[in-house]
């Protein structure tokens, strides 16, 4: 056994969800490489060299190749970080009348005050950890204008956020003028 593998699997960087990272199946010398995971549970293996990335985090990993008559069995660790994904949220533009309440802002149902972009795999907003709220400045009482729609908050463990602001447009109220009848005398 004087032959000693060369075993050159990097350590990888990865997104949450993103499909079908398969580590190589062979040593540049054409020998098999079988894998485990050492530690952590941010991803899993299928099929033997296919990654499962199941949450944000890192494992540790083994690769080795396994002796036969011509190279000994060798063996190597490196380093797989699942990064967050990124979710992004732009508000929808809003108008309502001077003098009525806002239109309700939801990033949920039966609202949908916004465009969600970004969910992986089978994942839904119901899973987010903390959902970031929704909101503006203006109210009831907010003059003739344009009002930011705005998001504040928010947290998962798998996904980061970036969020694009919508506008809230308060439009002039139609004032009704009605005259008392009156009998001339």
């Amino acid at each position: 056994f004087s032959n000693l593998p060369t075993i050159q699997v990097a350590d990888k960087q990865v997104n949450y969800k993103d499909t079908y990272h398969f580590l190589p199946e062979e040593t540049a010398d054409g020998n098999r490489i079988t894998y485990k995971i050492k530690e952590g549970t941010a991803a899993s293996l299928s099929f033997g060299n296919m990654l499962d990335l199941n949450s944000a985090g890192e494992v540790i990993m083994e690769s080795s190749v396994e002796a036969s008559p011509s190279i000994s069995k060798s063996t190597d660790e490196f380093k797989v970080t699942v990064q967050k994904a990124m979710l992004s949220l732009t508000a929808l533009n809003k108008e309502k009348v001077y003098g009525e309440v806002n239109p309700p802002l939801s990033i949920q149902s039966p609202y949908y005050s916004a465009m969600v972009d970004g969910l992986r795999g089978d994942d839904d907003l119901i899973e987010i950890d903390e959902l970031p709220v929704i909101t503006s400045v203006a109210d009831e009482t907010s003059s003739v204008g344009s009002y930011p729609i705005t998001f504040s908050g928010g947290f998962d463990d798998n996904y980061d956020f970036e969020f694009t602001p919508g506008t809230l447009t308060v439009t002039k109220a139609t004032l009704q003028l009605v005259a008392d009848n009156k009998e001339r005398q």
